[in-house]
């Protein structure tokens, strides 16, 4: 019986195969007394079985007898050659014959083999099987048993180590595999017919038994293997030392051993060399999961923490419900608790309570921040004692140091703020660079790639879109240099590329795409719309446009004048191209001036003064116009002119203080044009000019007052 592997050590399952025997007295030559040749199919377990010397195997023609029963067992030595199609396997010496071929020369039948020693002390194998090396195989001692397997790596078919296998009697049937123990592996193979499951003889099973207890009695369950399940029963109750749950250690030889592998019980999980290695020897550490090459080494008093990996969380003394999964995370950390590290070196060397940090090196030198959440490759790399940060994406403010209250979210957004004060907290940065640059800026909210990218250092500036506040390009400047002149503060950039190259300019408004591009220091400006102010570099500058040319409106804040269609302002208002008013024009103060127009189709107040002192006032009904003075001091001065075609007429005087006077009659005539002027005698009131014409009921014109 055997099992027939490639030159992978595969199984070669199911295939048909041809195997030729040979009988050798020599090897080198080659001298074949006989030679047979088999048919045989493999099973799915790559097995077959073949006797030697079947009647019903072919004899080969290199066979010098021509019976296999015609063989001289007495030649010495013999050997036995294997060829699987056409493949030579191997050749080993026969150093005992077939019985059946030697039985007369037996005295008697043997019906049982015994081997039994003559000193109950002796050190020396009472049974031992070696190979013609005089390597010891198989040797039995008054001690135990010894089986010795070659630990080579080149072994054809299924002679390699230790093997236990069973058969079912039919002929021709490989046998089965039950137990191998090999080099590189030990396999126990369990029948999983469902009869055999029944009760307690399926799987495998490790148990204990009371000697002085009843015969029938179960045994207790240590270790049990079935199909659908594997259990390790451990006893719950305290236990001396270190004996209670499961362990695996390792020794070197010497006194002692090298430290658990693993070891579980009811109250800590640790799987890893050394891991939670001072738990057993010291009572306090509860709850604890560690798996990793010296994770938690040192956990001594700290409980409900889960560490993961190479030496994460080694030096963790009594740090309680921390989360540490990855190469070296948190390996410093000796109280820290609340934290989940996530990464290779993740919170490294942190101390405090309540951080997050997932990626490669994130809050790598952190000692005793708290409250912190770090997601990214080397975000927060050197983030120290800072609190209440929000840092996420590779770099991100990888050079924060005891920041505070910072949401930092982007590749490398605020890589170097790193300022040793509060100078560089509070701040929101969002997007791919943005801030990149900035090291002491403080409450800031920069969004969008490369917001803000060059701003070294600035206060309260809001800036949205791609490049907006970029502070500039690369050109003819090494990467990475800082420009620590750069001090902008309290300016809101809204655009792509708006304010691109603002350097220390404050307080400016910049909205609309490449709004403010070149403006480097301005002061106090305001772009607003598409490309507003582009080219503009002074300050306090007004931009309403939407090109980079003459803006709609354009005005300037330190004189207060302002331009329509025009940048040039010399007066109050300079108005490039024809002016049409539909409303009132005023200037808004008393001693300023105003325009209007008139509107009557009733009677009514026609106008008043500033002030309303004095009030022109339409009687529709009699077609008579009055001066209501309401001043007590002052007298009211007037005078006026009517037109009727070609007729003419006229007249002036005064209204004194608290009185009412008719000025005009006739006034409602069909085509009747009149021009009226009135205000106070010594001229402090103000004055009102009005031209009206009366026509179909109706009273228009207007007006001028100052």
């Amino acid at each position: 019986m055997a099992i027939a592997r490639d030159s992978h050590g595969e199984p070669l399952a199911d295939q048909d195969l041809t195997v030729e025997i040979g009988i050798l007295t020599n090897i080198s030559p080659v001298d074949i007394l006989w030679e047979e040749g088999h048919g045989v199919k493999t099973n799915s377990a790559g097995l077959f079985q073949i006797i030697v010397g079947d009647p019903t195997a072919k004899r080969l023609e290199s066979s010098q007898v021509p019976f296999f029963s015609d063989i001289d067992w007495h030649r010495q030595p013999m050997y036995l050659r294997t060829v699987i199609n056409g493949l030579e396997m191997g050749t080993v010496q026969l150093f005992s014959v077939p019985y059946s071929m030697v039985s007369g020369d037996l005295a008697g039948s043997v019906k049982k083999l015994e081997v039994m020693g003559d000193n109950p002390t002796t050190e020396d194998a009472l049974f031992e099987v070696k190979r013609k090396d005089g390597q010891s195989m198989f040797a039995v001692y008054n001690q135990g048993v010894r089986i010795n397997v070659p630990m080579i790596d080149a072994v054809k078919g299924a002679k390699g180590g230790f093997a236990i296998g069973g058969f079912d009697g039919s002929k021709g049937d490989p046998p089965y595999n039950l137990f191998s123990l090999n080099k590189d592996s030990v396999r126990i193979y369990l029948d999983k017919t469902p009869d055999l499951t029944k009760g307690a003889k399926g799987g495998f099973a490790i148990g204990g038994f009371d000697i002085a207890g009843k015969k029938g009695l179960p045994i207790q369950e240590y270790l049990s293997v079935t199909p659908d399940s594997t259990r390790i029963y451990v006893k719950q109750s305290p236990t001396k030392g270190a004996k209670g749950g499961f362990a695996i250690g390792g020794f070197d030889g010497s006194k002692g051993n090298t430290g658990n592998f693993l070891n579980l019980t009811k109250d800590n999980y640790f799987i890893g060399h050394e891991s939670g290695s001072k738990i057993p020897d010291i009572a306090g550490g509860l709850y604890n999961s560690v798996i990793g090459y010296q994770a938690g080494k040192k956990l001594t008093t700290g409980s409900f923490n889960t560490f993961l990996g190479f030496n994460a969380g080694t030096n963790n003394l009594g740090g309680a419900s921390n989360v540490f999964i990855g190469h070296l995370s948190g390996i410093s950390n000796s109280s820290g608790n609340s934290n989940v590290y996530i990464g290779t070196n993740a919170g490294r060397s942190n101390n405090g309570d309540y951080n997050i940090a997932i990626g490669d090196s994130s809050g790598y030198l952190m000692t005793s921040g708290e409250w912190n959440i770090i997601i990214g490759k080397y975000a927060g790399y050197s983030l120290s004692s800072g609190r209440v940060n929000v840092l996420i994406g590779p770099h991100a403010g990888y050079s924060h140091t005891t920041q505070e209250y910072n949401v930092i979210i982007g590749p490398a957004a605020g890589m170097y703020l790193n300022t040793i004060d509060n100078n560089g907290s509070y701040n929101t940065f969002m997007g791919i660079n943005s801030g990149h640059m900035i090291r002491k800026s403080t409450e800031n909210v920069l969004l969008g790639t490369n917001a803000g990218y060059w701003l070294d250092n600035g206060r309260g500036n809001t800036f949205l879109g791609i490049d907006a506040g970029r502070s500039r390009d690369e050109s003819g400047e090494p990467n990475y240099a800082y420009r620590p002149a750069v001090q902008a503060d309290y300016n809101t950039i809204l655009g792509d590329k708006a304010g691109y190259y603002l350097t220390n300019g404050d307080k400016n408004v910049a909205v609309g795409y490449m709004a403010g591009y070149n403006n480097a220091d301005g002061i106090g400006n305001v772009f607003l719309g598409n490309m507003a102010g582009f080219s503009e570099s002074s300050s306090n500058k007004l931009y309403i446009a939407n090109t980079s040319g003459v803006p709609l409106i354009y005005g300037d804040f330190s004189t207060g004048n302002i331009g329509l269609g025009t940048t040039s302002v010399p007066k109050r208002l300079n108005v490039s191209g024809d002016v049409a008013v539909t409303g009132d024009v005023s200037a808004g103060t008393v001693n300023g001036m105003s325009m209007g127009k008139i509107y009557l189709t009733a009677a009514g107040n026609i106008l008043s003064t500033f002030g309303t002192n004095y009030t022109l006032y339409w009687l529709k009904g009699t077609g008579e116009i009055y001066i209501y003075n309401t001043s007590t001091t002052d007298k009211c001065e007037y005078w006026y002119k009517t037109q009727n075609g070609g007729s003419t007429g006229g007249g002036s005087g005064q209204v004194n203080a608290s009185t009412n006077s008719f000025i005009i009659s006739g006034v409602s005539v069909n085509h009747l044009g009149i021009e009226v002027h009135f205000g106070s005698a010594d001229g402090q009131e103000g004055w009102c000019s009005v031209w009206l014409q009366y026509e179909a009921g109706t009273l228009v014109g207007h007006y001028i007052k100052y």
